[in-house]
């Protein structure tokens, strides 16, 4: 199609979508890629449970020799892929943990404390992640 006064070809309008659209796609994109992590930590051993392909599995992470900022520095290395983690452990623990994480990734937003002062095990550290990670009703 050809403008009348010039012969040029005529400007395409631009389509723009409706904002609701826009929105609902940017939040079924934040939704495909939240990745949950739940951690158990305390001063000589932690387990990490994610699932950043839907696949979830636990690592287990021993202290052995090195120094505690050498440890949790590899648990917070193991929960690089998660957008929201959750803590658990003994206090002194969790928070040392949770600053070494924050400043690692400068994302004190992502992490919230979960109550629980025995070690689960593999399995109940995946039901966790399940539950946490289950979509909202």
């Amino acid at each position: 199609m050809r403008h009348a006064a010039s012969g040029r070809p005529a400007p395409v309008p631009r389509v723009t979508p409706p904002v609701s659209l826009l929105l609902k796609e940017a939040d079924t994109w934040i939704n495909r890629h939240k990745s949950i992590g739940v951690v158990w930590v305390d001063a000589r051993h932690a387990l990490v449970a994610t699932a950043p392909d839907g696949e979830a599995t636990v690592t287990s992470v021993d202290r052995n020799t090195d120094s505690e900022l050498a440890y949790l520095l590899r648990v917070a290395r193991a929960t690089a892929d998660c957008d929201r983690l959750f803590i658990m452990g003994p206090d002194e623990a969790k928070l040392s943990f949770e600053r070494e994480y924050v400043g690692l990734y400068r994302k004190p937003d992502r992490v919230s404390e979960v109550p629980a002062h025995l070690m689960p095990d593999t399995d109940q550290l995946l039901a966790r992640l399940r539950r946490l990670d289950a979509p909202a009703a």
